[in-house]
């Protein structure tokens, strides 16, 4: 098992049915090679201090009844389609700095992560300056990118296999640009 998902997992430390000390010791049995997802609500600030990424706030834009765009907050069973605004800041003022590792990486078989390979654009606020490795990985109907004038990385394999990109501005604030990051951009001229 190389990704272990525990779905309202920070319920159970909010609530404190679990304490904060068997957490870390739980933490430490984990071989090194597993990507650990703990979901939940309310994410106590004791658990960020073991977090390699936190995403405290996802808004994406659903088609509406009426076929026009809105965005509305990821709801469980969503099908997220269209364009992808991300947050400058998230719901206790933190800004949002980074585009974690497989943000919207697609896992097979996963049924509890919703398919984000539908999604057509994305907005980054100006506070991102990283976007990590395989971050939009085989979202493969993404067309557009509105990168953040604050960006310094883009990481490895980070649109790997989107194959309705056409053109990317990255902007001079970049200093590094991984291996692979636009690797499988097919339709890619500029």
């Amino acid at each position: 098992c190389d990704l272990l998902i525990l779905d309202e997992f920070l319920g159970v430390l909010d609530l404190e049915l679990m304490s904060m000390e068997d957490f870390s010791n739980m933490l430490s049995l984990r071989e090194e090679n597993v990507s650990l997802i703990l979901t939940g609500k309310v994410c106590p600030p004791q658990v960020k201090e073991h977090a390699v990424n936190v995403i405290t706030e996802i808004r994406l834009s659903f088609p509406s009844v009426d076929g026009e765009r809105s965005v509305k907050g990821l709801e469980k069973g969503a099908d997220p389609k269209g364009k992808v605004v991300i947050p400058a800041a998230s719901e206790d003022g933190e800004p949002v700095t980074e585009i974690g590792l497989r943000a919207f990486y697609k896992y097979e078989g996963v049924a509890a992560i919703p398919d984000y390979t539908q999604i057509t654009g994305v907005l980054l606020p100006d506070t991102v300056t990283v976007i990590a490795e395989q971050a939009f990985e085989g979202c493969t109907q993404l067309r557009r990118i509105g990168f953040s004038s604050a960006l310094d990385r883009i990481g490895s394999r980070a649109f790997f296999g989107c194959t309705s990109l056409k053109e990317v501005a990255v902007p001079h604030t970049v200093n590094t640009v991984a291996a692979g990051a636009f690797s499988g951009c097919t339709s890619l001229t500029s």
